[in-house]
This record gives C-alpha cells, structure tokens and sequence, in this order.
C-alpha cells in the first residue's frame, strides 16, 4: 500500500494502532536518555560527594567541630552540585567518627527530573549516593629550610617570610588541631646564612668542645734592645766568663739578658765574689751552685775565687759548652767550709743568653666558643650518613696573625681556614640553632619570630640540615621524641620545603665545587631516599631559581613567588598538599 493511500484510508484502524504504539516508544526511548542521564549525574553526584567528604576529613584535621564539618561537607557539595543542573538534593546525611572509628560517611538522596519518561508515569528518577572518607593519618616528618642571609633584610623579606611560614603552620598544626592530628605531623626547622649554628648538636656533629682553646708559637729574632743587666746585690757580684781566654763576659742579675759571640759559649763558666764593703765581705768560706737549664750542673766551692766548675784561679778557669737560652741558678753561700756554719745568701737567679740570629718564642692562646659549622668533606659530604670519625662537619678555628717577623703583635682570626679560602671574622651565628622533629606548635612560632638576618648564602649547608634533620641516620644526634622515622617506614611521608631569595654563593670546602653544585647533589641525594622536595624562590635571581628547580620533585613542587601574597600562596599550597599526603583516605 502506498503512503498516500495509507494516510487516506477512512477505515481508521491503522491510524488508531499507530497512536497507541506512538505511546510506549516514546516511553522507551525516553527510558533510555533519562536512564543514561541519572547515570551521568550519578556519576557526577558521586565525585561531587566523594570531594566534599574529603573536605570534611580536611576539616577534622584543623579541630573543626562537628556542626561545622556538616556544614563545610554540605556547602562543598552544593558547589559542585550548581555545576550539574538537573538533581534536587536533600541535604547530605552524614555520619562522623565516634570513639577509635576514623571515617565520614555520607549519604546524598537526590531526584532528577525526566524527559520522556513522564509518559510512562515516572516524573522523577532517584539518583542516590553514598561515600566514606577514612581520615586515619599517615604520619609525616616535614623540615622547613629558610635563608636568612642578608638580602633577606631587604624591602621586609624577612617579615614577609616569618608571616608566610606562619600561616603554612596554621594548616598544618592548626592550634585546635586534635591529637591524632598533632601526634602524625613532625615539623623541623633549620636556617642558613654562610653557617649554620648546630648549637647542643654542635659536638656530636663535629667532635670538637664548643668552647676550644687555639695555640701559637711566635718566634721574632732576639736583639739588643732587649741586652739587660738584671737584679743585682748589694753582697756578691756574679759573672759570667769565658774560661778559656779568662775574659769576664758579662756581670748578671736576676733577669739579665746577655749578648755573646757564638765561641764565647764554647767554654763558660760562672764565678762569685763577695763584695768589698759589705758586712759579709769577709764572712763568705763556700758557695753552692745548682744550675739549669740547656746546661745542667752542680757544685760546691770553698777557695775562692767561687766557680762552677773549679779553678786555679782567674787565669786557669774551667769551663763548659753552653747553648743559648734561659737557666735558673741557684747560688747559696755559708761562712763555714764545705757549706757549712751560717747560710749568709740564698737566691734563685734567672737569666738568658743569646746570639746573633738566635730567637725569642711568644706563646699565643686564644680561646672560641662557638657553634657555628661549615660542610663536611670526604667521601660522604654529599649524603645523609651519621657523623662521626671520617665523616665530622667542618667548623670555625682560629689562627694568630702576626703583623711583623719582628715583633710578635699580631690579632687572631677565626672563621673557616682551608689554605686561607675563607675567613669569617667573627665566632657567633646570627641564625637560630635548628629545632628538631616536634609537634610543639609553640617552639615552631618562637623560632620563627626570632629569625634574624645577616652574612653569605651558603644554601647547599642549608639543603644538608634539611635532610639530616629527618634522616633516620642522624638518629644518634636527633633522639626521642624527635628520633627520625625510618626511610622504610610505609606509614610514613618525608618532605623538605627549600627557601632562598638569593643565589647559593658560599662555600667552606670550595675544591668540592660552587654552593649550587654542592646543592644539587645533596638533593639528588634526597629524592632517591624517597623525599618529596618543595622548593620556594622569593625574589630569587635566576641562578636561585635554578637551583631550586632542579632539587624540586617535580615542576609542581617548585614555586616562584615574586611578591608577600605569592609567598604566602606558595606555602600554603605546599601546606595543603602536606596535609593531603598525610590524609589517608
């Protein structure tokens, strides 16, 4: 039958079967779309719980109060929910923890307005969900590293700083935070400038006291302004000879200082004679000498004239090799023979003799009390292992200058003294000494606050703390409490968070390479240990943006803030991030 004959036909019959089949096809078909769109929504209704539910666990680790995480699990919800037009939700049931449980559950009954079903009698189609958050905490050991060199005192860096880290603490140890929260995150801090001040680790990681003393020896050419007579007395006259030629060489006292010609010192001696017009003059029979020194000698005499070593008199002296330097004589006299009767004299007698050429020492001491430190050396300088015999951190000692060879005025440096590479004059560290692994909300805000600036940028000593202070290695020097999780641990995450508005410029062992190198073998070091690395340039030239690009993890943990809002952006992205790597859901 053609169509025109099909439509015109005034039986009916056909027209009337057609608009009751016209029915249920419409019926099924729009079955189908409305059926395909509840799933969509569905799916989009899921995803949309499934975030607000995660926000609520986000909320519970701040210490919100129950109220307010319905609340913030409805309000996330409904936002989401306004980008997918065509649900109707009733407002989220939800059920939070209660007692050892660890999870939000919420559930999400909605309705969805059909199309074509509604000619089957269905206007509506429920489009129910359910999701469940578990927020038991994985727990994480965090260390912030911060530059506080001396460009971080320029245009209110270092304020901008404290502010920023601050707020990074407020969402990470929220001060309401509940105790599963604030027993799961650890937060260690270390700071640089071009040292770092290990302050009470400072032995453990140098083995050196930190309160060392540092000696020198002077030597300047004696020379005759220096000749001098000494303390005489008013009872005997003592003097040096040269007993071979029995020439007298000098007439000494207590501290004489004598010049002689080098053979002079061939054959001395030492002769006493009583003085003329004293009370005794008469009275002396024996002397004792006790002599020492480079020479050594004792003897008693009771002829005069009263030697050392024997005589015959003046012109027939006995006499030994000297060697210049200083010697102490001890001379007694008696008034009776062989050191006998009445002791009349008893000195103890110093005196020096020298040469041309010959030269005067000058002890210098010079004691340090500090706790600053540099890198270490040796084949471990660029990783994690403990310190100790081989593998110590360098740190500040202390060397006399002497102005002049010929005298011994001179000042003491201190600082770092590889072949004269480096000197810092000056024995203390402006930066804070680091705080270890701590949940101590307190202890974080007072270091930060206290932050000073100043000095060089040695990053790459900065970069090492960061790491040691949450190597499991460094446990022997960060005990208890602060003791480092272990890098096997799979309930545990470990970051750093990098900070420098400068470029890394300052070395102790430069034959180890510049700041940067040594940097970015430290943080290859890291991340192979499984550390995510956040890095943060604030105002940073170039080469500090480079730097810490290449520590990164990855580009999206490198952040480049070029004003007091991106810094605080930066870290409070790195902050949220932090927190969603300890939430475990």
């Amino acid at each position: 039958m053609s169509l025109s004959k099909f439509l015109s036909d005034s039986s009916g019959h056909v027209l009337t079967i057609l608009a009751f089949s016209l029915i249920p096809i419409c019926g099924v078909v729009g079955a189908c779309i409305d059926l395909q769109t509840r799933s969509e929504r569905a799916w989009k209704a899921q995803a949309a719980l499934d975030a607000a539910v995660l926000a609520g666990a986000k909320a519970l680790q701040t210490g919100a109060t129950d109220a307010e995480v319905r609340t913030i699990v409805a309000h996330y919800l409904s936002r989401h929910l306004d980008a997918s037009p065509g649900l109707n939700c009733a407002v989220p049931a939800v059920t939070l923890p209660a007692g050892d449980d660890s999870s939000i559950e919420a559930e999400l009954e909605c309705t969805q307005a059909t199309s074509l079903m509604h000619l089957l009698g269905h206007s509506t189609l429920p489009v129910n969900v359910e999701s469940t958050s578990t927020y038991s905490l994985t727990a994480i050991d965090i260390a912030f590293m911060f530059d506080v060199s001396g460009s971080m005192n320029h245009g209110n860096r270092l304020d901008d700083l404290k502010s920023a880290a601050t707020e990074a603490l407020d969402v990470l140890l929220p001060s309401s935070a509940p105790a599963t929260v604030v027993e799961n995150t650890r937060i260690a801090i270390a700071s640089y400038s071009n040292v770092l001040n290990a302050g009470p680790y400072f032995k453990q990681v140098t083995g050196l006291d930190p309160t060392r003393t540092y000696s020198d020896t002077v030597a300047i050419e004696i020379d005759n302004s220096e000749i001098a007579r000494g303390r005489r007395y008013p009872e005997i006259r003592i003097h040096l000879y040269e007993a071979d030629s029995g020439d007298q060489i000098a007439e000494i006292g207590d501290g004489a200082v004598v010049k002689v010609d080098p053979h002079q010192l061939d054959s001395v001696t030492i002769v006493v004679e009583p003085k003329p017009g004293h009370v005794h003059f008469h009275d002396y029979e024996s002397f004792e000498f006790q002599l020492t020194g480079t020479e050594t000698a004792n003897a008693s005499e009771s002829v005069e004239p009263y030697t050392l070593y024997g005589d015959s008199g003046i012109a027939s002296l006995s006499g030994e090799q000297w060697s210049s330097g200083i010697y102490e004589l001890v001379l007694r006299g008696y008034d009776g023979n062989g050191l006998t009767g009445t002791r009349l004299f008893n000195k103890s007698i110093e005196f020096e003799i020298f040469k041309d050429g010959d030269l005067r020492e000058y002890d210098q001491d010079y004691t340090l009390n500090s706790t600053c430190v540099f890198e270490r050396d040796g084949a471990e300088k660029f990783t994690d292992a403990p310190p100790g015999t081989g593998n110590y951190l360098a740190a500040h000692s202390a060397w006399y200058h002497q102005y002049s060879p010929d005298s011994p005025a001179g000042y003491w440096k201190v600082g770092f003294n590889e072949n004269g590479e480096f000197e810092y004059t000056g024995s203390g560290c402006s930066e804070p000494t680091p705080v270890e692994l701590t949940n101590n909300r307190s202890a974080l805000d007072t270091y930060i606050s206290t932050l000073r600036a100043g000095g060089g940028t040695a990053g790459h000593l900065g970069v090492a703390w960061a790491w040691y202070l949450i190597s499991d290695r460094w446990s022997s020097v960060f005990d208890g409490t602060a003791t480092p999780a272990a890098f096997t641990d799979p309930e545990i995450k470990k970051a750093v968070i990098l900070m420098t508005d400068g470029e890394f410029n300052t070395t102790g062992h430069q034959h180890q390479g510049d700041s940067q190198t040594q940097a970015r073998a430290l943080c290859t070091g890291m991340k192979a240990k499984g550390i995510t690395v956040y890095a943060v340039a604030f105002k940073a030239p170039l080469a500090g943006q480079n730097v810490l690009k290449d520590c990164a993890t990855d580009t999206d943990t490198f952040f480049n803030a070029t004003s007091r809002q991106e810094l605080k952006d930066a870290y409070n992205e790195i902050a949220v991030a932090l927190s969603e790597l300890r939430l475990s859901r």
